[in-house]
């Protein structure tokens, strides 16, 4: 080494030791104190310093670095200090430095930049950067002067002048290689591996330039490119070398490099930079050599430094040098970061970017402008004020390229996608620059290739933006157009990102998509997972009328198997799937065990998609559904409410009942409710779900669907149709009454008057039904828009509407008629048994005279041998309740009842005996031993006074046939709650009837209670017969037939009591207009009886 560089060396050797260094084979170029910038700055000052003082005494240099050391130390220590205080005292002592420089005339070296963190911030990354000029250099620079000189350190060539900023003078900053240099440069180009380069370097490290350096890294980069084609040859480049002698080979070359980047030239130093990106990302890190690289250039002391003196001497770099700098800045971010875990900020040499495209703007080109965005967003550099003035600058040159102002810019399809996507990558959707971008894109599409169109609609599509163009078409119609015929050039990945734009814009183009499809059929096996997968997502949003493709890609993925997808792929793979509803076995097992295996590598997003996908296409994975389970109760705060909902719908649908995880959830979701979240951030869909998935459950949450109704109530307005449904569905389902909310429902419903989802309309009258609550208008409107769309529905919604109606007690022949005619014979036997129950229940509760559509209901009932206790007893209820008596539906049901009696409630088997005793049929099977009794003793305790009554009748009936009666107890029991409730009011009808037997002169006794417990409206003796009179009104019959009870009533009352009884209809009497008409009605009734 030369006595300058030894000098150098061991200033870096002092400053390695001021802190740790990362690797054996750093040397940290580090500062003494603590400046503003950041480390490194005042050492490379120093080593300024140091080299210009190269030329003068040793004695003049040690005055020089005493110097710089004071000038460090108070530095140093007003770390201590507040942040003011430590900005002024920086400021004192670079304006101190400033201006001895100026008037003792050292060379005229100057500190361009000073970057400090702003006094008001006190986050450091944010970075001002102020640039302090004398008025001599400021107009030295900016009036293309020439610079004082600057000759190089460790050129061994004469020293040239720089001009320093002036881009048309380029030629001025190339440096005439002499003939040592020239020989030196031959002989790297024969070197054919690391090795060899390396010890050429070393050999000539005294004499090695900056630009020459620059060359050693270069010709490694290319090394190193050929060894990824050929592993063998990198593999084995050095057989007959030593490790340790490489590692202390390169880093001497590294130091060298260090010294040169502080020192070098301005215009050099972007190569060196650009040359030192080019080899680590060259790096295929599979060797000792490789991971010695790797350990010296990845040191984010290198690159801050670069960064530091990038900053210190932007102003005398040109465009493409600045340009340079920044490319490998982003080149090396992101692997550094994945080797030593921490990120390079380089925040201030990009503010300082903004500053220098601001002041000559005019000297960089499109091309330019492009390649700094994206060095800026691969940097994830948040400098909304560099793409402001970037886009501003593309934007003005286009409008005065369109006014004749200047001259045309030659733009290339890499230069505007690239622009296109650093913007929209990086969030900056300037609407002015797209659409800018887009008219100087469409005029040159013919000369895209297939990947320029697959980068600039993902661009677009990224940033939601599809300008249009005079003719009235789009950009994407006009990619359309002229890609289609490339589509064979086109990689997976560009057929990927195409689909994946188009389908984000949802911008629908079948041809295209048809056109992608067919081209990606014959070569799914060159498609990465993520292609994959964006694949399957675009085509979901837009399903193809053949699921062709879908079925590919299930057999690719089932083949290759899905270990190396991401889960986030894995996730998006299956919710494209089971949205388009594609069920393959093979598929969705192999779904499940990927998943299964990564389910600790789930987010929040991930359980909410693949939980939801197994719920929607029916697939059941108890082992994964653990799986998520356990991975979300763990990590329920990352959920958003979209996650919460589907997370808690797809559990509920497939009968998973972790009550963890709907604890976990249900505390999440108030968290939500009572701070982070304002009622309208969480979409009515993700309400609907969420009180879906809670209606579902066994447990009760009262205080979720409480609060959902505190939430929505006012908003109801922005509830789809399917929404509101679902509420009202969901609500009846948890047995959550709110008769509020749910006229609320019913009057935004009515509001809307949209009969377009009459599927709907079965269910919502259900909903009202289940929970008693009365909305006339609803009804009304439900039932005429059921009538108008029967013809749609299946039978049992028919059943279902029929028994709301019934339930609601509410009115509408109609729709009743309408529903039995339409129950034909083939349509009554799809019934299932619930539904033929129903069916006949509400027929006879809305007492509907239907004998066609009852004799249809017993023909199918027999058949069927799936009844539930419950619907064997409301089916023969409703049979003898309508008064339509089926001597072989009670036989069949009789055998069916008697096989299943202890599985029948207390209510069942009251509806039971009541119905045969009705029937007066024939059922030894079931009540002809002591089974049907004790059963009926066994559950005393539970009967209702409904039901003590109906035994009380079918005891009765008992004994007139001489058949098994009940025990005392219970027959007491029975018989004393029929005397209570055979006392009513008398209606209108019966006192209008009373009074006219009065005013005949006769004495009826009103309101006689019988031995067998019935109570007769009236009883009048004539000589020695009594006679009774019932008044009927409507609700003892079916049209114009005795209903069941009444039947049962005349029956018994005659059989056990002994009286014969005259009805008066309600439809007769309502037909009499005078007394008199009356009394000769009266008369002959009686007469007829006597």
């Amino acid at each position: 080494m030369t006595w300058r560089a030894q000098l150098l060396h061991s200033q870096f050797i002092v400053s390695a030791s001021s802190r740790r260094t990362r690797s054996p084979f750093s040397l940290s170029p580090l500062s003494f104190g603590h400046h503003p910038l950041g480390r490194g700055h005042h050492l490379s000052y120093l080593q300024q310093q140091a080299w210009l003082s190269s030329r003068t005494s040793d004695e003049t240099l040690s005055r020089h670095s005493a110097r710089q050391l004071e000038e460090i130390r108070p530095l140093r220590s007003a770390k201590r200090l507040g942040r003011r205080e430590s900005d002024r005292i920086a400021q004192d002592s670079f304006d101190a430095r400033l201006n001895d420089s100026g008037k003792k005339n050292h060379n005229n070296v100057n500190i361009d930049a000073f970057v400090r963190p702003r006094a008001s911030e006190p986050n450091r990354k944010n970075i001002k950067i102020e640039t302090f000029f004398t008025t001599r250099h400021r107009k030295n620079r900016y009036r293309g002067k020439q610079a004082s000189s600057y000759s190089h350190p460790c050129y061994h060539e004469s020293s040239s002048s720089f001009i320093a900023s002036s881009p048309n003078n380029s030629s001025q900053n190339k440096h005439t290689p002499n003939a040592d240099a020239v020989e030196f440069r031959n002989k790297l180009r024969n070197c054919i591996t690391i090795g060899d380069t390396v010890q050429l370097a070393v050999d000539n490290l005294d004499a090695l330039s900056p630009r020459d350096t620059e060359k050693v890294w270069k010709h490694m980069s290319t090394l190193l490119g050929k060894s990824q084609r050929n592993t063998h040859q990198h593999q084995h480049d050095t057989p007959m070398r030593h490790n340790e002698e490489i590692e202390h080979q390169l880093s001497s070359l590294f130091q060298h490099t260090l010294i040169g980047i502080e020192t070098c030239h301005p215009s050099d130093l972007s190569f060196i930079a650009y040359a030192l990106a080019t080899v680590i990302k060259a790096l295929p890190g599979s060797t000792h050599i490789d991971r010695c690289l790797n350990s010296l250039l990845l040191d984010i002391s290198l690159w801050e430094m670069v960064q530091i003196r990038s900053i210190s001497v932007m102003d005398s770099l040109g465009p493409k040098a600045l340009v340079s700098l920044a490319w490998a800045f982003a080149t090396v971010s992101k692997p550094l970061h994945l080797v030593t875990r921490q990120s390079l900020d380089v925040t201030p040499f990009f503010r300082g970017m903004e500053l220098t495209l601001r002041e000559r703007k005019g000297q960089f080109t499109s091309s330019h402008l492009s390649n700094i965005a994206w060095s800026c967003m691969t940097c994830r550099v948040a400098n909304p004020l560099l793409f402001n003035a970037i886009s501003t600058e593309f934007v003005t040159r286009r409008s005065q390229e369109d006014k004749g102002k200047t001259e045309m810019e030659d733009l290339d399809a890499m230069t505007l996608c690239q622009l296109a996507n650093s913007f929209a990558k990086a969030g900056h959707y300037d609407k002015e620059l797209f659409e800018s971008i887009s008219e100087c894109s469409i005029p040159i599409l013919s000369s895209f290739e297939a990947r320029n169109f697959s980068n600039l609609a993902y661009a677009f599509a990224l940033a939601k933006i599809n300008p249009k163009c005079e003719d009235g078409a789009t950009l994407f119609d006009e990619i359309e157009n002229e890609c289609m015929p490339k589509l064979h050039t086109a990689s997976p990945q560009n057929m990927a990102n195409l689909l994946w734009a188009y389908a984000t814009l949802d911008y629908h183009c079948p041809d295209l998509f048809h056109a992608v499809t067919q081209e990606a059929m014959g070569r799914l096996k060159e498609f990465q997972p993520q292609h994959l997968s964006n694949v399957a997502w675009a085509l979901s949003k837009y399903p193809p009328s053949s699921m062709e493709i879908f079925d590919a890609i299930s057999r690719e993925v089932v083949s290759r198997g899905l270990q190396s997808f991401t889960a986030q792929g894995l996730a998006i793979l299956a919710h494209s799937f089971a949205t388009v509803g594609h069920v393959h076995p093979q598929f969705w097992e192999c779904i499940e065990k990927a998943a299964t295996q990564k389910s600790s590598e789930f987010g929040g997003i991930e359980c909410a998609r693949i939980s939801w996908s197994f719920a929607t296409i029916g697939h059941r994975a108890d082992d994964l559904f653990k799986a998520i389970a356990q991975v979300a109760i763990a990590n329920i705060g990352s959920f958003n409410s979209q996650g919460l909902s589907n997370l808690a719908w797809a559990f509920s649908s497939m009968g998973y009942q972790s009550m963890p995880l709907f604890g976990a959830v249900a505390e999440n979701f108030l968290k939500m409710s009572a701070s982070q979240f304002k009622p309208q951030e969480m979409t009515p869909q993700e309400m609907t779900m969420l009180i879906l998935a809670f209606s579902r459950l066994d447990a009760s949450h009262p205080i979720i669907f409480q609060e959902v109704i505190s939430r929505s109530i006012a908003q109801l307005d922005k509830y789809t149709v399917l929404d509101l449904f679902n509420m009202a569905i969901s609500y009846a389902k948890a047995g959550h009454k709110n008769d509020q909310w749910m006229v609320a429902i019913a009057d935004e419903v009515v509001h809307r008057s949209s009969s377009d989802c009459q599927h709907m309309h079965t269910g919502m009258l259900w909903a009202y039904a289940t929970t008693r609550v009365s909305h006339r208008k609803l009804f009304h409107f439900l039932c005429d828009a059921l009538l108008k769309n029967l013809n749609t529905l299946d039978g049992e919604e028919i059943a279902s509407t029929a028994w709301s109606l019934a339930s609601l007690n509410h009115t509408h022949h109609s729709l009743f008629h309408a529903m039995a005619e339409s129950s034909d014979e083939a349509k009554v036997n799809n019934f299932n048994t619930q539904s033929l129950a129903n069916m006949a229940w509400a027929y006879s509760t809305a007492r509907e005279a239907k004998p066609l559509l009852f004799d249809l209901i017993a023909n199918a009932a027999i058949t069927r041998n799936d009844f539930s206790p419950q619907g064997i007893s409301n089916l023969l209820w409703a049979f003898a309740s309508a008064g339509h008596h089926n001597e072989r539906l009670f036989s069949s049901m009789a055998i069916k009842a008697q096989q299943s009696i202890d599985k029948f409630n207390s209510q069942a088997i009251a509806n039971l005996a009541w119905a045969y005793a009705v029937a007066d049929t024939d059922a030894e099977c079931l009540f002809g031993n002591d089974a049907f009794v004790n059963k009926c003793f066994q559950k005393m305790d539970d009967f209702d006074s409904e039901g003590l009554c109906q035994l009380h009748q079918w005891n009765i009936w008992q004994k007139v046939n001489s058949a098994n009666v009940l025990p005392p107890t219970l027959e007491k029991r029975c018989r004393d709650e029929m005397n209570e409730r055979s006392v009513q009011h008398k209606s209108w009808l019966q006192k209008d009837v009373m009074l006219q037997l009065k005013a005949m002169g006769l004495e009826p006794n009103e309101e006689v209670l019988t031995r067998s417990g019935y109570s007769i409206d009236a009883i009048i003796e004539m000589g020695d017969n009594k006679i009774g009179i019932e008044v009927d009104g409507p609700s003892h019959f079916i049209g114009h037939n005795p209903n069941g009870s009444t039947t049962l009533k005349r029956r018994l009352v005659t059989a056990m009591d002994n009286i014969p009884l005259v009805s008066v209809p309600f439809w007769e009497w309502n037909e009499l207009q005078s007394q008199e008409e009356k009394h000769q009605y009266l008369k002959l009734k009686l007469k007829m009886n006597c």
